[in-house]
C-alpha cells in the first residue's frame, strides 16, 4: 500500500499543478487617480480596440476577439452602474489585446519518478501568454483608469483570461461619491 501511494504521489502532484495552471493572471497593474470624483461619470462607450496577436497564431478571428473584450468590459462597467452609449459618452474605453503561443519544457528530475529511478524526465506543455491593456479617458482626454494585465492559459480560450484581468482590474472602480472625512 505504501509503495503504491508513493508511486502515485508524483502523478497526483503533477495533475494538481497542471489544473492550477490552466488559467491565471500573472500580473495586473491598475493605475488611476485616487482623488478623482468618479460619481460625475454616468456613461461609457468604446474607442479604439486592437488585436496584436500574430495572424497565424489567432485562436479566433479579430472581430470575435474584439467582441469578447467589449462584452466582458461592458458587463463589468454596467455592473458598476455606468450606461453604455454608442456615441457622446462621458468615458471612452480603448484596449489592446494579444496572445502568443509558447512551448515550455520542464525537467521533472529523479524526484518526479518512482523511488530508485535515476533517469530524468521532461514535461512539455503548450501555453498561450496573453496581454490586455485597457485605458479609459474622459471627454477632455484625461486618463481616468488604466489596466495592464498579462497571464497564461493552457486552454487556448482567451475569454477566461480576459474576464479575470477585467474583474481584477475594475475591482476598486466605483462611481459612488467619495465618502467625506469627518473632522
Amino acid at each position: 500500500m505504501y509503495f503504491y501511494a508513493m508511486k502515485s504521489l508524483p502523478l497526483l502532484s503533477l495533475f494538481l499543478l497542471t489544473c492550477a495552471r490552466l488559467v491565471f493572471a500573472q500580473g495586473i497593474d491598475v493605475r488611476y487617480d485616487k482623488n478623482r470624483d468618479m460619481s460625475v461619470y454616468k456613461t461609457f462607450g468604446f474607442g479604439e480596440g486592437e488585436v496584436i496577436t500574430p495572424p497565424d497564431e489567432r485562436v479566433m478571428n479579430e472581430s470575435k476577439t474584439k467582441g469578447i473584450v467589449i462584452d466582458i468590459i461592458s458587463e463589468e462597467l454596467i455592473e458598476k452602474g455606468l450606461t453604455k452609449l454608442d456615441s457622446g459618452a462621458d468615458l471612452t474605453v480603448s484596449f489592446i489585446v494579444g496572445a502568443v503561443g509558447r512551448t515550455e519544457i520542464n525537467n521533472v528530475g529523479p524526484l518526479g519518478g518512482t523511488p530508485g529511478q535515476l533517469e530524468r524526465r521532461s514535461n512539455v506543455s503548450d501555453t498561450r501568454e496573453g496581454s490586455l491593456v485597457i485605458t479609459i479617458h474622459d471627454k477632455s482626454k484625461h486618463l481616468v483608469w488604466r489596466i495592464n494585465g498579462s497571464g497564461r492559459s493552457d486552454l487556448g480560450q482567451p475569454d477566461q483570461l480576459i474576464r479575470e484581468v477585467v474583474v481584477k482590474g475594475f475591482k476598486k472602480f466605483s462611481i459612488k461619491p467619495p465618502k467625506k472625512k469627518k473632522k
